[in-house]
């Protein structure tokens, strides 16, 4: 998304705006998608919905607090998911365990620095029973994306498993998380805001 597009793009979007056409209502799992089609000249005048993402199944109650300090990222590795910042989080908190779930064109770097950083471990793919394991033991979910995600999957299910999220405030994550509620946000790239909220949790849990 440019906030000045070059001309292959205003001409692509324009197509695709004659295409689509007027529809009587639009649907997106996020405000902020349907934000970004409207201030790109989509959908003017229909009306819109948010209908957020479905899940299976709800934990009926939370896991329990537990002594271990230690956070999960669970998503695709790529540049623009923001784990070289969840790493240099890492780096600031060496007594915090970071799991690092999922594969990816990223995924050679995520193994590199978890032979280097005691503190990072990498699963790589997981089923969803190791998933579930790993949920019960950590804190908090991480979800440090540098782009602007539309309503990340993972948070929906974190949140299933009784699990609090700390989140880059871009895109539609912050629509998700309500900080000191449900979880923290902090800036995207801002690896010191991130320790800032993991240790904050933590400080908050031993109260």
């Amino acid at each position: 998304v440019c906030e000045d597009p070059p001309m292959p793009c205003r001409a692509y979007a324009k197509q695709r705006q004659m295409t689509l056409g007027t529809p009587d209502i639009v649907t997106a799992p996020s405000q902020h998608a349907i934000d970004v089609h409207r201030d790109h000249g989509f959908f003017q005048g229909v009306n819109t919905q948010r209908v957020r993402l479905g899940i299976d199944r709800v934990k009926d109650d939370p896991p329990p607090i537990t002594d271990s300090k230690s956070v999960l990222y669970v998503g695709q590795h790529t540049e623009a998911k923001g784990l070289e910042t969840l790493f240099a989080a890492a780096d600031r908190l060496p007594d915090v365990t970071f799991h690092v779930c999922g594969t990816g064109p990223y995924a050679e770097r995520t193994e590199g620095v978890a032979a280097k950083r005691e503190n990072v471990e990498y699963h790589g793919f997981v089923s969803e029973d190791a998933l579930a394991d790993l949920r019960r033991i950590v804190a908090a979910g991480i979800v440090p994306s540098s782009w602007m995600e539309n309503s990340p999957m993972t948070i929906y299910e974190s949140y299933a498993a009784g699990l609090p999220m700390i989140g880059s405030n871009i895109g539609g994550i912050p629509e998700l998380i309500d900080p000191g509620e449900t979880g923290y946000l902090f800036e995207p790239k801002d690896s010191d805001e991130l320790a800032e909220a993991i240790q904050r949790l933590f400080d908050e849990n031993r109260a």
